[in-house]
């Protein structure tokens, strides 16, 4: 099938599942005042808004990628980020799970959260992005640009930044999603951005393609792990019910947060899969192998109890939230 057939299908699946996407929640969302200054009436699609100046920053998971842009609106133009589905061998499989994602994230409004801010039914990425023979439309999820790129990134180049306070940030959009019955699915380094703010920096999570609203059945299962993060049974078991819980996401909040304070990842000489073996064999961190100056005897000890092989045994965010006050 060549690319264009691939994208214009891409395109009428995507289509079909935006109503979906947008229908009214049956239970709005708790929105929480933030520092994200944006126009909340953009509309629902924002291809014509969108500059063709392309700046590449990673491919995505599950045939997407990730692309910098602009976005004009009103006399003011944004830094936007595209997330643009690229589906060769199933395109309505990846038009549902941008869907799904839009779903969630088009609904939360939080400060350690990077907005969502609307959709291109066909936005055009040029062969600088593929093959020479690819110059089609594909359809694309706008959020906003963190200035300060990737956590890990941004550490590496901020040696002295104290890091618990970004780890709170992170808790904190974590509370957000559990108190709304949202389970991220995928919480790693990977996924916390850092902004600028007028006075320092704050981190925010993003990336809601693995995300699920709990007790909601309309979703489809995600094939894609994170294996280095991501709790045991969430590696072992595949009934979905089992699958994405808020204990699995405590889980990989903290071997997100020792790695963060630490510098140093889970099992970090060996491979994903690997550190995914040793948590599933019940091997865990060791103290001795990640010495940090913020790495306290109280703090240890929680990150311990949020990596029990047990999930029913794991604190929750809230819990974790009062201890590190």
């Amino acid at each position: 099938m060549a690319a264009q057939e691939i994208n214009d299908l891409d395109l009428r699946a995507f289509a079909q599942f935006v109503e979906w996407a947008y229908a009214k929640p049956e239970h709005p969302l708790i929105v929480v005042k933030s520092h994200w200054s944006y126009n909340a009436e953009l509309p629902m699609d924002l291809r014509n808004k969108l500059t063709k100046d392309y700046f590449p920053l990673a491919a995505g998971s599950g045939g997407t990628s990730i692309i910098k842009t602009r976005l004009e609106d009103a006399g003011t133009t944004y830094d936007v980020v595209l997330k643009c589905a690229f589906a060769e061998k199933n395109p309505v499989k990846v038009a549902k799970m941008l869907a799904q994602e839009i779903k969630i994230w088009r609904l939360l409004k939080h400060p350690n959260v990077v907005p969502f801010l609307g959709i291109s039914m066909g936005h055009w990425v040029d062969s600088m992005f593929m093959d020479e023979s690819f110059d089609s439309q594909v359809p694309a999820l706008v959020s906003l640009y963190c200035d300060q790129g990737t956590i890990t990134s941004y550490l590496a180049e901020n040696q002295g930044t104290l890091r618990m306070p970004l780890i709170m940030d992170v808790a904190a959009a974590v509370e957000y999603l559990h108190s709304n019955n949202i389970v991220h699915g995928d919480v790693k380094p990977g996924n916390i951005l850092i902004k600028s703010l007028e006075n320092g920096v704050c981190a925010a999570i993003t990336d809601f393609g693995c995300s699920r609203i709990i007790g909601d059945d309309s979703f489809e299962k995600v094939d894609v792990l994170s294996h280095r993060y991501a709790a045991p049974e969430m590696e072992s078991c595949m009934d979905e019910t089992h699958y994405f819980t808020t204990a699995a996401d405590v889980f990989s909040f903290a071997v997100t947060a020792l790695e963060v304070i630490t510098g140093k990842a889970a099992f970090g000489d060996g491979s994903p899969e690997m550190a995914a073996l040793h948590f599933l064999e019940g091997r865990r961190p060791q103290r001795a192998d990640h010495p940090a100056q913020e790495m306290t005897d109280g703090l240890w000890t929680l990150l311990e109890e949020c990596w029990s092989k047990e999930a029913s045994s794991r604190p929750t965010i809230s819990d974790i939230i009062a201890r590190l006050a």
